[in-house]
């Protein structure tokens, strides 16, 4: 979805999309991503929080366009995580489905930007994450104990895009899973997509972890 297009730009054409896909009641969810001009902080989530799915950021290579079409060419939610892998075997770890747990490219772009001194320091914006991921989690927990759909699909959504922006595919995708059966109020459903939700963002978070004390040290 280009955002730049003219007379309707990809943000108002998600936004049909997404209002057609609700009202046809049928569950069914294109994924849509976002092809951008534009590489600045807030811009990806900007665009995951006008109903896309994920973000490209032009000039993009061509092996960053096969990897993004492979991670969305099939959108059932995944059952569960590797939960065997070690730290060295966590270089670039992927869901059943492909969905890579860490996003490099996402990585990279966040070094980029540090080191052009256009965002906080990569420790704090993981740090951050480390602990607002964890209590999102338990905001979602909650939700879903209380059978309060509105509460879930706050909280899903929030963690979809907290993770995007820190480059946590697994998770962002799982939020969204979440998210977008909570808004049709299918709970028993997201209900069942929590466990592998904990795992991927506990993965996440370990690797996260990882990333900082190797730039301590």
């Amino acid at each position: 979805m280009d955002c730049q297009m003219p007379v309707m730009d990809g943000f108002a054409a998600t936004a049909a999309i997404r209002q057609h896909e609700a009202a046809s009641g049928s569950g069914q969810h294109v994924p849509i991503i976002a092809l951008t001009a534009n590489a600045m902080e807030g811009d990806r989530e900007k665009c995951l929080d006008a109903g896309m799915d994920d973000y490209l950021s032009k000039p993009f290579s061509q092996d960053s366009l096969q990897a993004t079409i492979r991670r969305w060419g099939n959108t059932k939610p995944t059952d569960s995580l590797p939960s065997s892998q070690t730290l060295d075997e966590q270089i670039a770890p992927t869901t059943p489905l492909g969905i890579p747990i860490i996003d490099d490219a996402v990585w990279e772009n966040l070094l980029a930007m540090e080191r052009a001194g256009r965002s906080h320091p990569l420790h704090k914006i993981l740090s951050l994450y480390l602990s607002d991921s964890r209590r999102l989690i338990e905001v979602i927990r909650d939700a879903i104990q209380a059978g309060n759909g509105a509460a879930l699909t706050d909280g899903a959504h929030q963690l979809k895009s907290t993770s995007a922006q820190v480059g946590a595919l697994a998770t962002s995708f799982q939020a969204g899973e979440i998210e977008r059966l909570a808004r049709q109020q299918q709970l028993d459903s997201a209900a069942h997509l929590l466990n592998p939700l904990i795992e991927s963002v506990e993965l996440a978070c370990k690797i996260f972890e990882a990333k900082i004390r190797g730039r301590a040290a």
